[in-house]
């Protein structure tokens, strides 16, 4: 969720300072702008971690290739045992280590689609808020032009008339 302090001013559930007729768009337009570049660098660590991701599976398919290729029967049968239990480790740990970048990819793939979905319907209540907004000044602005073309009619017909008495 974005701070008050990150964003300038406007509370975290969207709200934004009022202006004359609707929202201040400045601070809309501060707040899609801040939003799209988060979401921009949330893709960039994405795409960084899916990239590590992808080095670290290269790396460890060199690694067992060339763990399989040792060959420890010229060794006694003491450090035979010590190597093939630190084998077993290191499978583990990098088996682990395998799992918890794909934890972490994940998470971060998560967390990006769901700012992403957020951003997404903060954008579109806001285009619906300005939609609203300019309808009701279209309207504001129909209604006002209509009073002015009958009073303008009243006038016209006043100084019609009065034009007829002389």
């Amino acid at each position: 969720m974005v701070s008050t302090t990150q964003t300038g001013g406007w509370a975290a559930e969207g709200t934004f300072p009022s202006a004359r007729r609707g929202y201040d768009r400045a601070a809309v337009d501060e707040a899609v702008s801040r939003l799209r570049s988060q979401l921009g660098h949330l893709q960039q660590q994405a795409d960084s971690l899916a990239q590590d991701n992808r080095r670290l599976h290269e790396d460890l398919g060199q690694a067992n290739t060339r763990a399989a290729q040792v060959d420890y029967s010229g060794l006694g049968g003491r450090a035979q045992e010590i190597l093939r239990i630190a084998e077993e480790q290191a499978r583990d740990v990098t088996l682990r280590a395998e799992q918890d970048a794909d934890q972490l990819a994940e998470a971060t793939e998560t967390e990006t689609e769901r700012l992403r979905a957020a951003t997404t319907t903060e954008l579109a209540e806001l285009r619906s808020a300005q939609l609203a907004e300019l309808a009701g000044l279209r309207a504001q602005g129909q209604s006002d032009a209509a009073a002015l073309v009958e009073r303008a009619r009243a006038e016209s017909a006043e100084l019609q008339a009065a034009g007829r008495l002389y």
